[in-house]
């Protein structure tokens, strides 16, 4: 039994994918519709990257190619120095890209030459250097 006090059972692997595969394919749809609404006319994708741990299921980067039409890779944070292999994986670069990036994909104020002396500056060079 569980915490809750629901009986648990046991699946075989393909009920799960019975599953887990539908559910997939119904959020890399949504996914290409958000991004196809979104994009202005003369804007052009010529890759999609997979991030996050779903990035691991079996499949995905094919399953993906099919919905897109388009090449699929698993983006990993692999351009910041010092990070470890553990860290070198798809469930990461939404944190590391946030980090190095922010929210609007701006590089952080030291990355384009403007740091100032304050402490927040200081902070964030601190924490850069671990990475480095």
């Amino acid at each position: 039994k569980t915490l809750d006090g629901r009986s648990t059972r046991e699946v075989t692997s393909s009920e799960l994918r019975a599953i887990v595969a539908p559910r997939v394919l119904e959020i890399l749809r949504l996914a290409k519709a958000n991004i196809v609404e979104r994009l202005s006319r003369d804007q052009v994708v010529s890759e999609v990257v997979l991030t996050g741990g779903g990035a691991h299921l079996r499949g995905i980067e094919v399953t993906a190619a099919e919905v897109f039409g388009l090449p699929v890779r698993i983006g990993v944070p692999a351009t910041v120095a010092g990070l470890t292999d553990s860290v070198k994986q798809p469930e990461y670069a939404t944190a590391v890209g946030l980090v190095l990036f922010g929210p609007r994909g701006e590089a952080a104020p030291h990355l384009n030459g403007h740091a100032g002396g304050g402490p927040l500056s200081k902070l964030w060079s601190w924490f850069i250097s671990i990475w480095n």
